[in-house]
C-alpha cells in the first residue's frame, strides 16, 4: 500500500504484533512507513483498549483525514462512519471475505450495510474481488509487502534456539522453513499444512537423508492440529532433522540462508511471508489454492506426491545455480 501524503492525519485500527502474523505485521510496517513519510498516524488496537474504553473514545473522537481498518469488522465500519461521516473510511481485506458464505442471518445485513458505508475496499490480491460483486467501483488492489527493518536481523536471530541455528547451516539436503501463527483447523483442514510439512520431510529423507525442516509456530494452541503435528514431528526418524520454534519470533532473518520456504495453506490472501522470501532470494513452494507471485513453485493442495516433486524441483534448481 502506498504511503499517505505528508501531514495527513490517519487513524489506523487493527492489531499489531503480538501475535505475529501476516495481517498484524502488515499493519505494523505500514504505520512505520506512513510515519516515516510524514503522515500523522494514530493507532487503535481494539484488544489493548478493551479494558480502557475512555482511551478508545478519545482516539475515536479526534479529527482524521482518513480511517484505515485493517480487516473487515462491520461494527468498526459502522462506528467509524457514525462518528466521522465525512471522513474516508478504508477497509483492508486480507482474506476475511472468504467467510462471507458462512454469514449468519444477523451478520449478513450488518456486513452489507458496512460495505455500503465504507468508502474504499482495499484487497490484497485480485482473486478477492469476486467476493464483492456489488462494490467493484470501491475496490483497489494493494500490495501487502513492506520489507522488514534489516538493522534488527541479529537481534531477531538471537532469539532462536541452538537446534534451529544448527539446522539452518548448509548441508547436503534442502533446509526448509514454514510458519503458522497458531495451529488452526478450518472446515476440517489443517489451515497451515503443519502435518503435511512433517510428512514431506519424512518422504524427502528417503532420497535426501540430510533434508531438514524448521517450523515457526507463534501460539502452539493445544488442539487436534497441534496434536497431529506433534505426533509426526516427534517421530524417531525425524530426530535431529526438525526443529520447532514457538513463541512470538520472526523468521525472516533465516530466509537468506535456508534453501526454501514452504507455504502449504488451505486458503490464503496475499502472503507476506512469500514476499519476504522472494525479497531475501529464497525459493518458495506454495499451494495452488490462490494465485501466487511469479517464480513460486505451486503444487496441488493435498497432493503429497506433487508437493514432494515441486520441492525436489526447487532443490535441484537451487543446487544447479550454485
Amino acid at each position: 500500500m502506498r504511503p499517505p501524503p505528508t501531514g495527513q492525519i490517519i487513524l489506523a485500527i487493527g492489531a499489531t504484533p503480538p501475535p505475529l502474523g501476516g495481517v498484524t505485521v502488515f499493519l505494523e510496517r505500514w504505520i512505520a512507513q506512513a510515519r516515516a513519510h510524514g503522515a500523522i498516524v494514530h493507532h487503535l488496537d481494539p484488544r489493548r483498549v478493551a479494558g480502557n474504553p475512555v482511551a478508545a473514545v478519545v482516539a475515536l473522537m479526534r479529527r482524521y483525514d482518513r480511517i484505515v481498518l485493517n480487516g473487515l469488522k462491520p461494527i468498526a465500519v459502522l462506528v467509524a462512519k457514525a462518528l466521522h461521516p465525512l471522513t474516508t473510511v478504508a477497509v483492508v481485506d486480507h482474506n476475511a471475505s472468504r467467510a462471507f458464505k458462512y454469514d449468519r442471518w444477523w451478520t449478513k445485513p450488518l456486513r452489507r450495510l458496512a460495505l455500503r458505508l465504507a468508502d474504499e475496499i482495499l484487497v490484497v490480491s485480485p482473486h478477492l474481488r469476486v467476493n464483492y460483486p456489488a462494490h467493484q467501483a470501491k475496490i483497489s488492489e494493494i500490495g501487502t509487502f513492506l520489507p522488514p527493518d534489516g538493522t534488527r536481523k541479529d537481534a531477531v536471530a538471537a532469539t532462536y534456539g541452538a537446534e534451529t541455528r544448527r539446522l539452518a547451516e548448509p548441508g547436503e539436503g534442502p533446509v526448509m522453513i514454514t510458519a503458522a501463527w497458531r495451529p488452526v483447523e478450518e472446515n476440517g483442514k489443517d489451515l497451515y499444512g503443519l502435518a503435511d510439512s512433517a510428512r514431506l520431510l519424512r518422504r524427502l529423507r528417503k532420497s535426501l537423508p540430510d533434508a531438514r525442516l524448521i517450523v515457526f509456530i507463534g501460539d502452539p494452541l493445544d488442539n487436534s492440529v497441534w496434536q497431529e503435528f506433534s505426533a509426526l514431528s516427534e517421530a524417531p526418524d525425524l530426530a535431529g532433522h526438525l526443529a520447532v520454534e514457538t513463541g512470538q519470533k520472526e523468521f525472516w532473518p533465516l530466509l537468506s540462508s535456508v534453501d526454501m520456504m514452504l507455504r502449504l495453506t488451505a486458503t490464503d490472501g496475499n502472503s507476506v511471508s512469500i514476499h519476504e522470501a522472494q525479497w531475501a532470494g529464497c525459493p518458495v513452494v506454495a499451494s495452488d489454492v490462490v494465485p501466487r507471485p511469479a517464480g513460486v513453485y505451486t503444487y496441488q493442495h493435498g497432493n503429497m506426491d506433487d508437493l514432494e516433486q515441486k520441492v525436489l524441483d526447487a532443490w535441484r534448481a537451487k543446487v544447479a545455480s550454485r
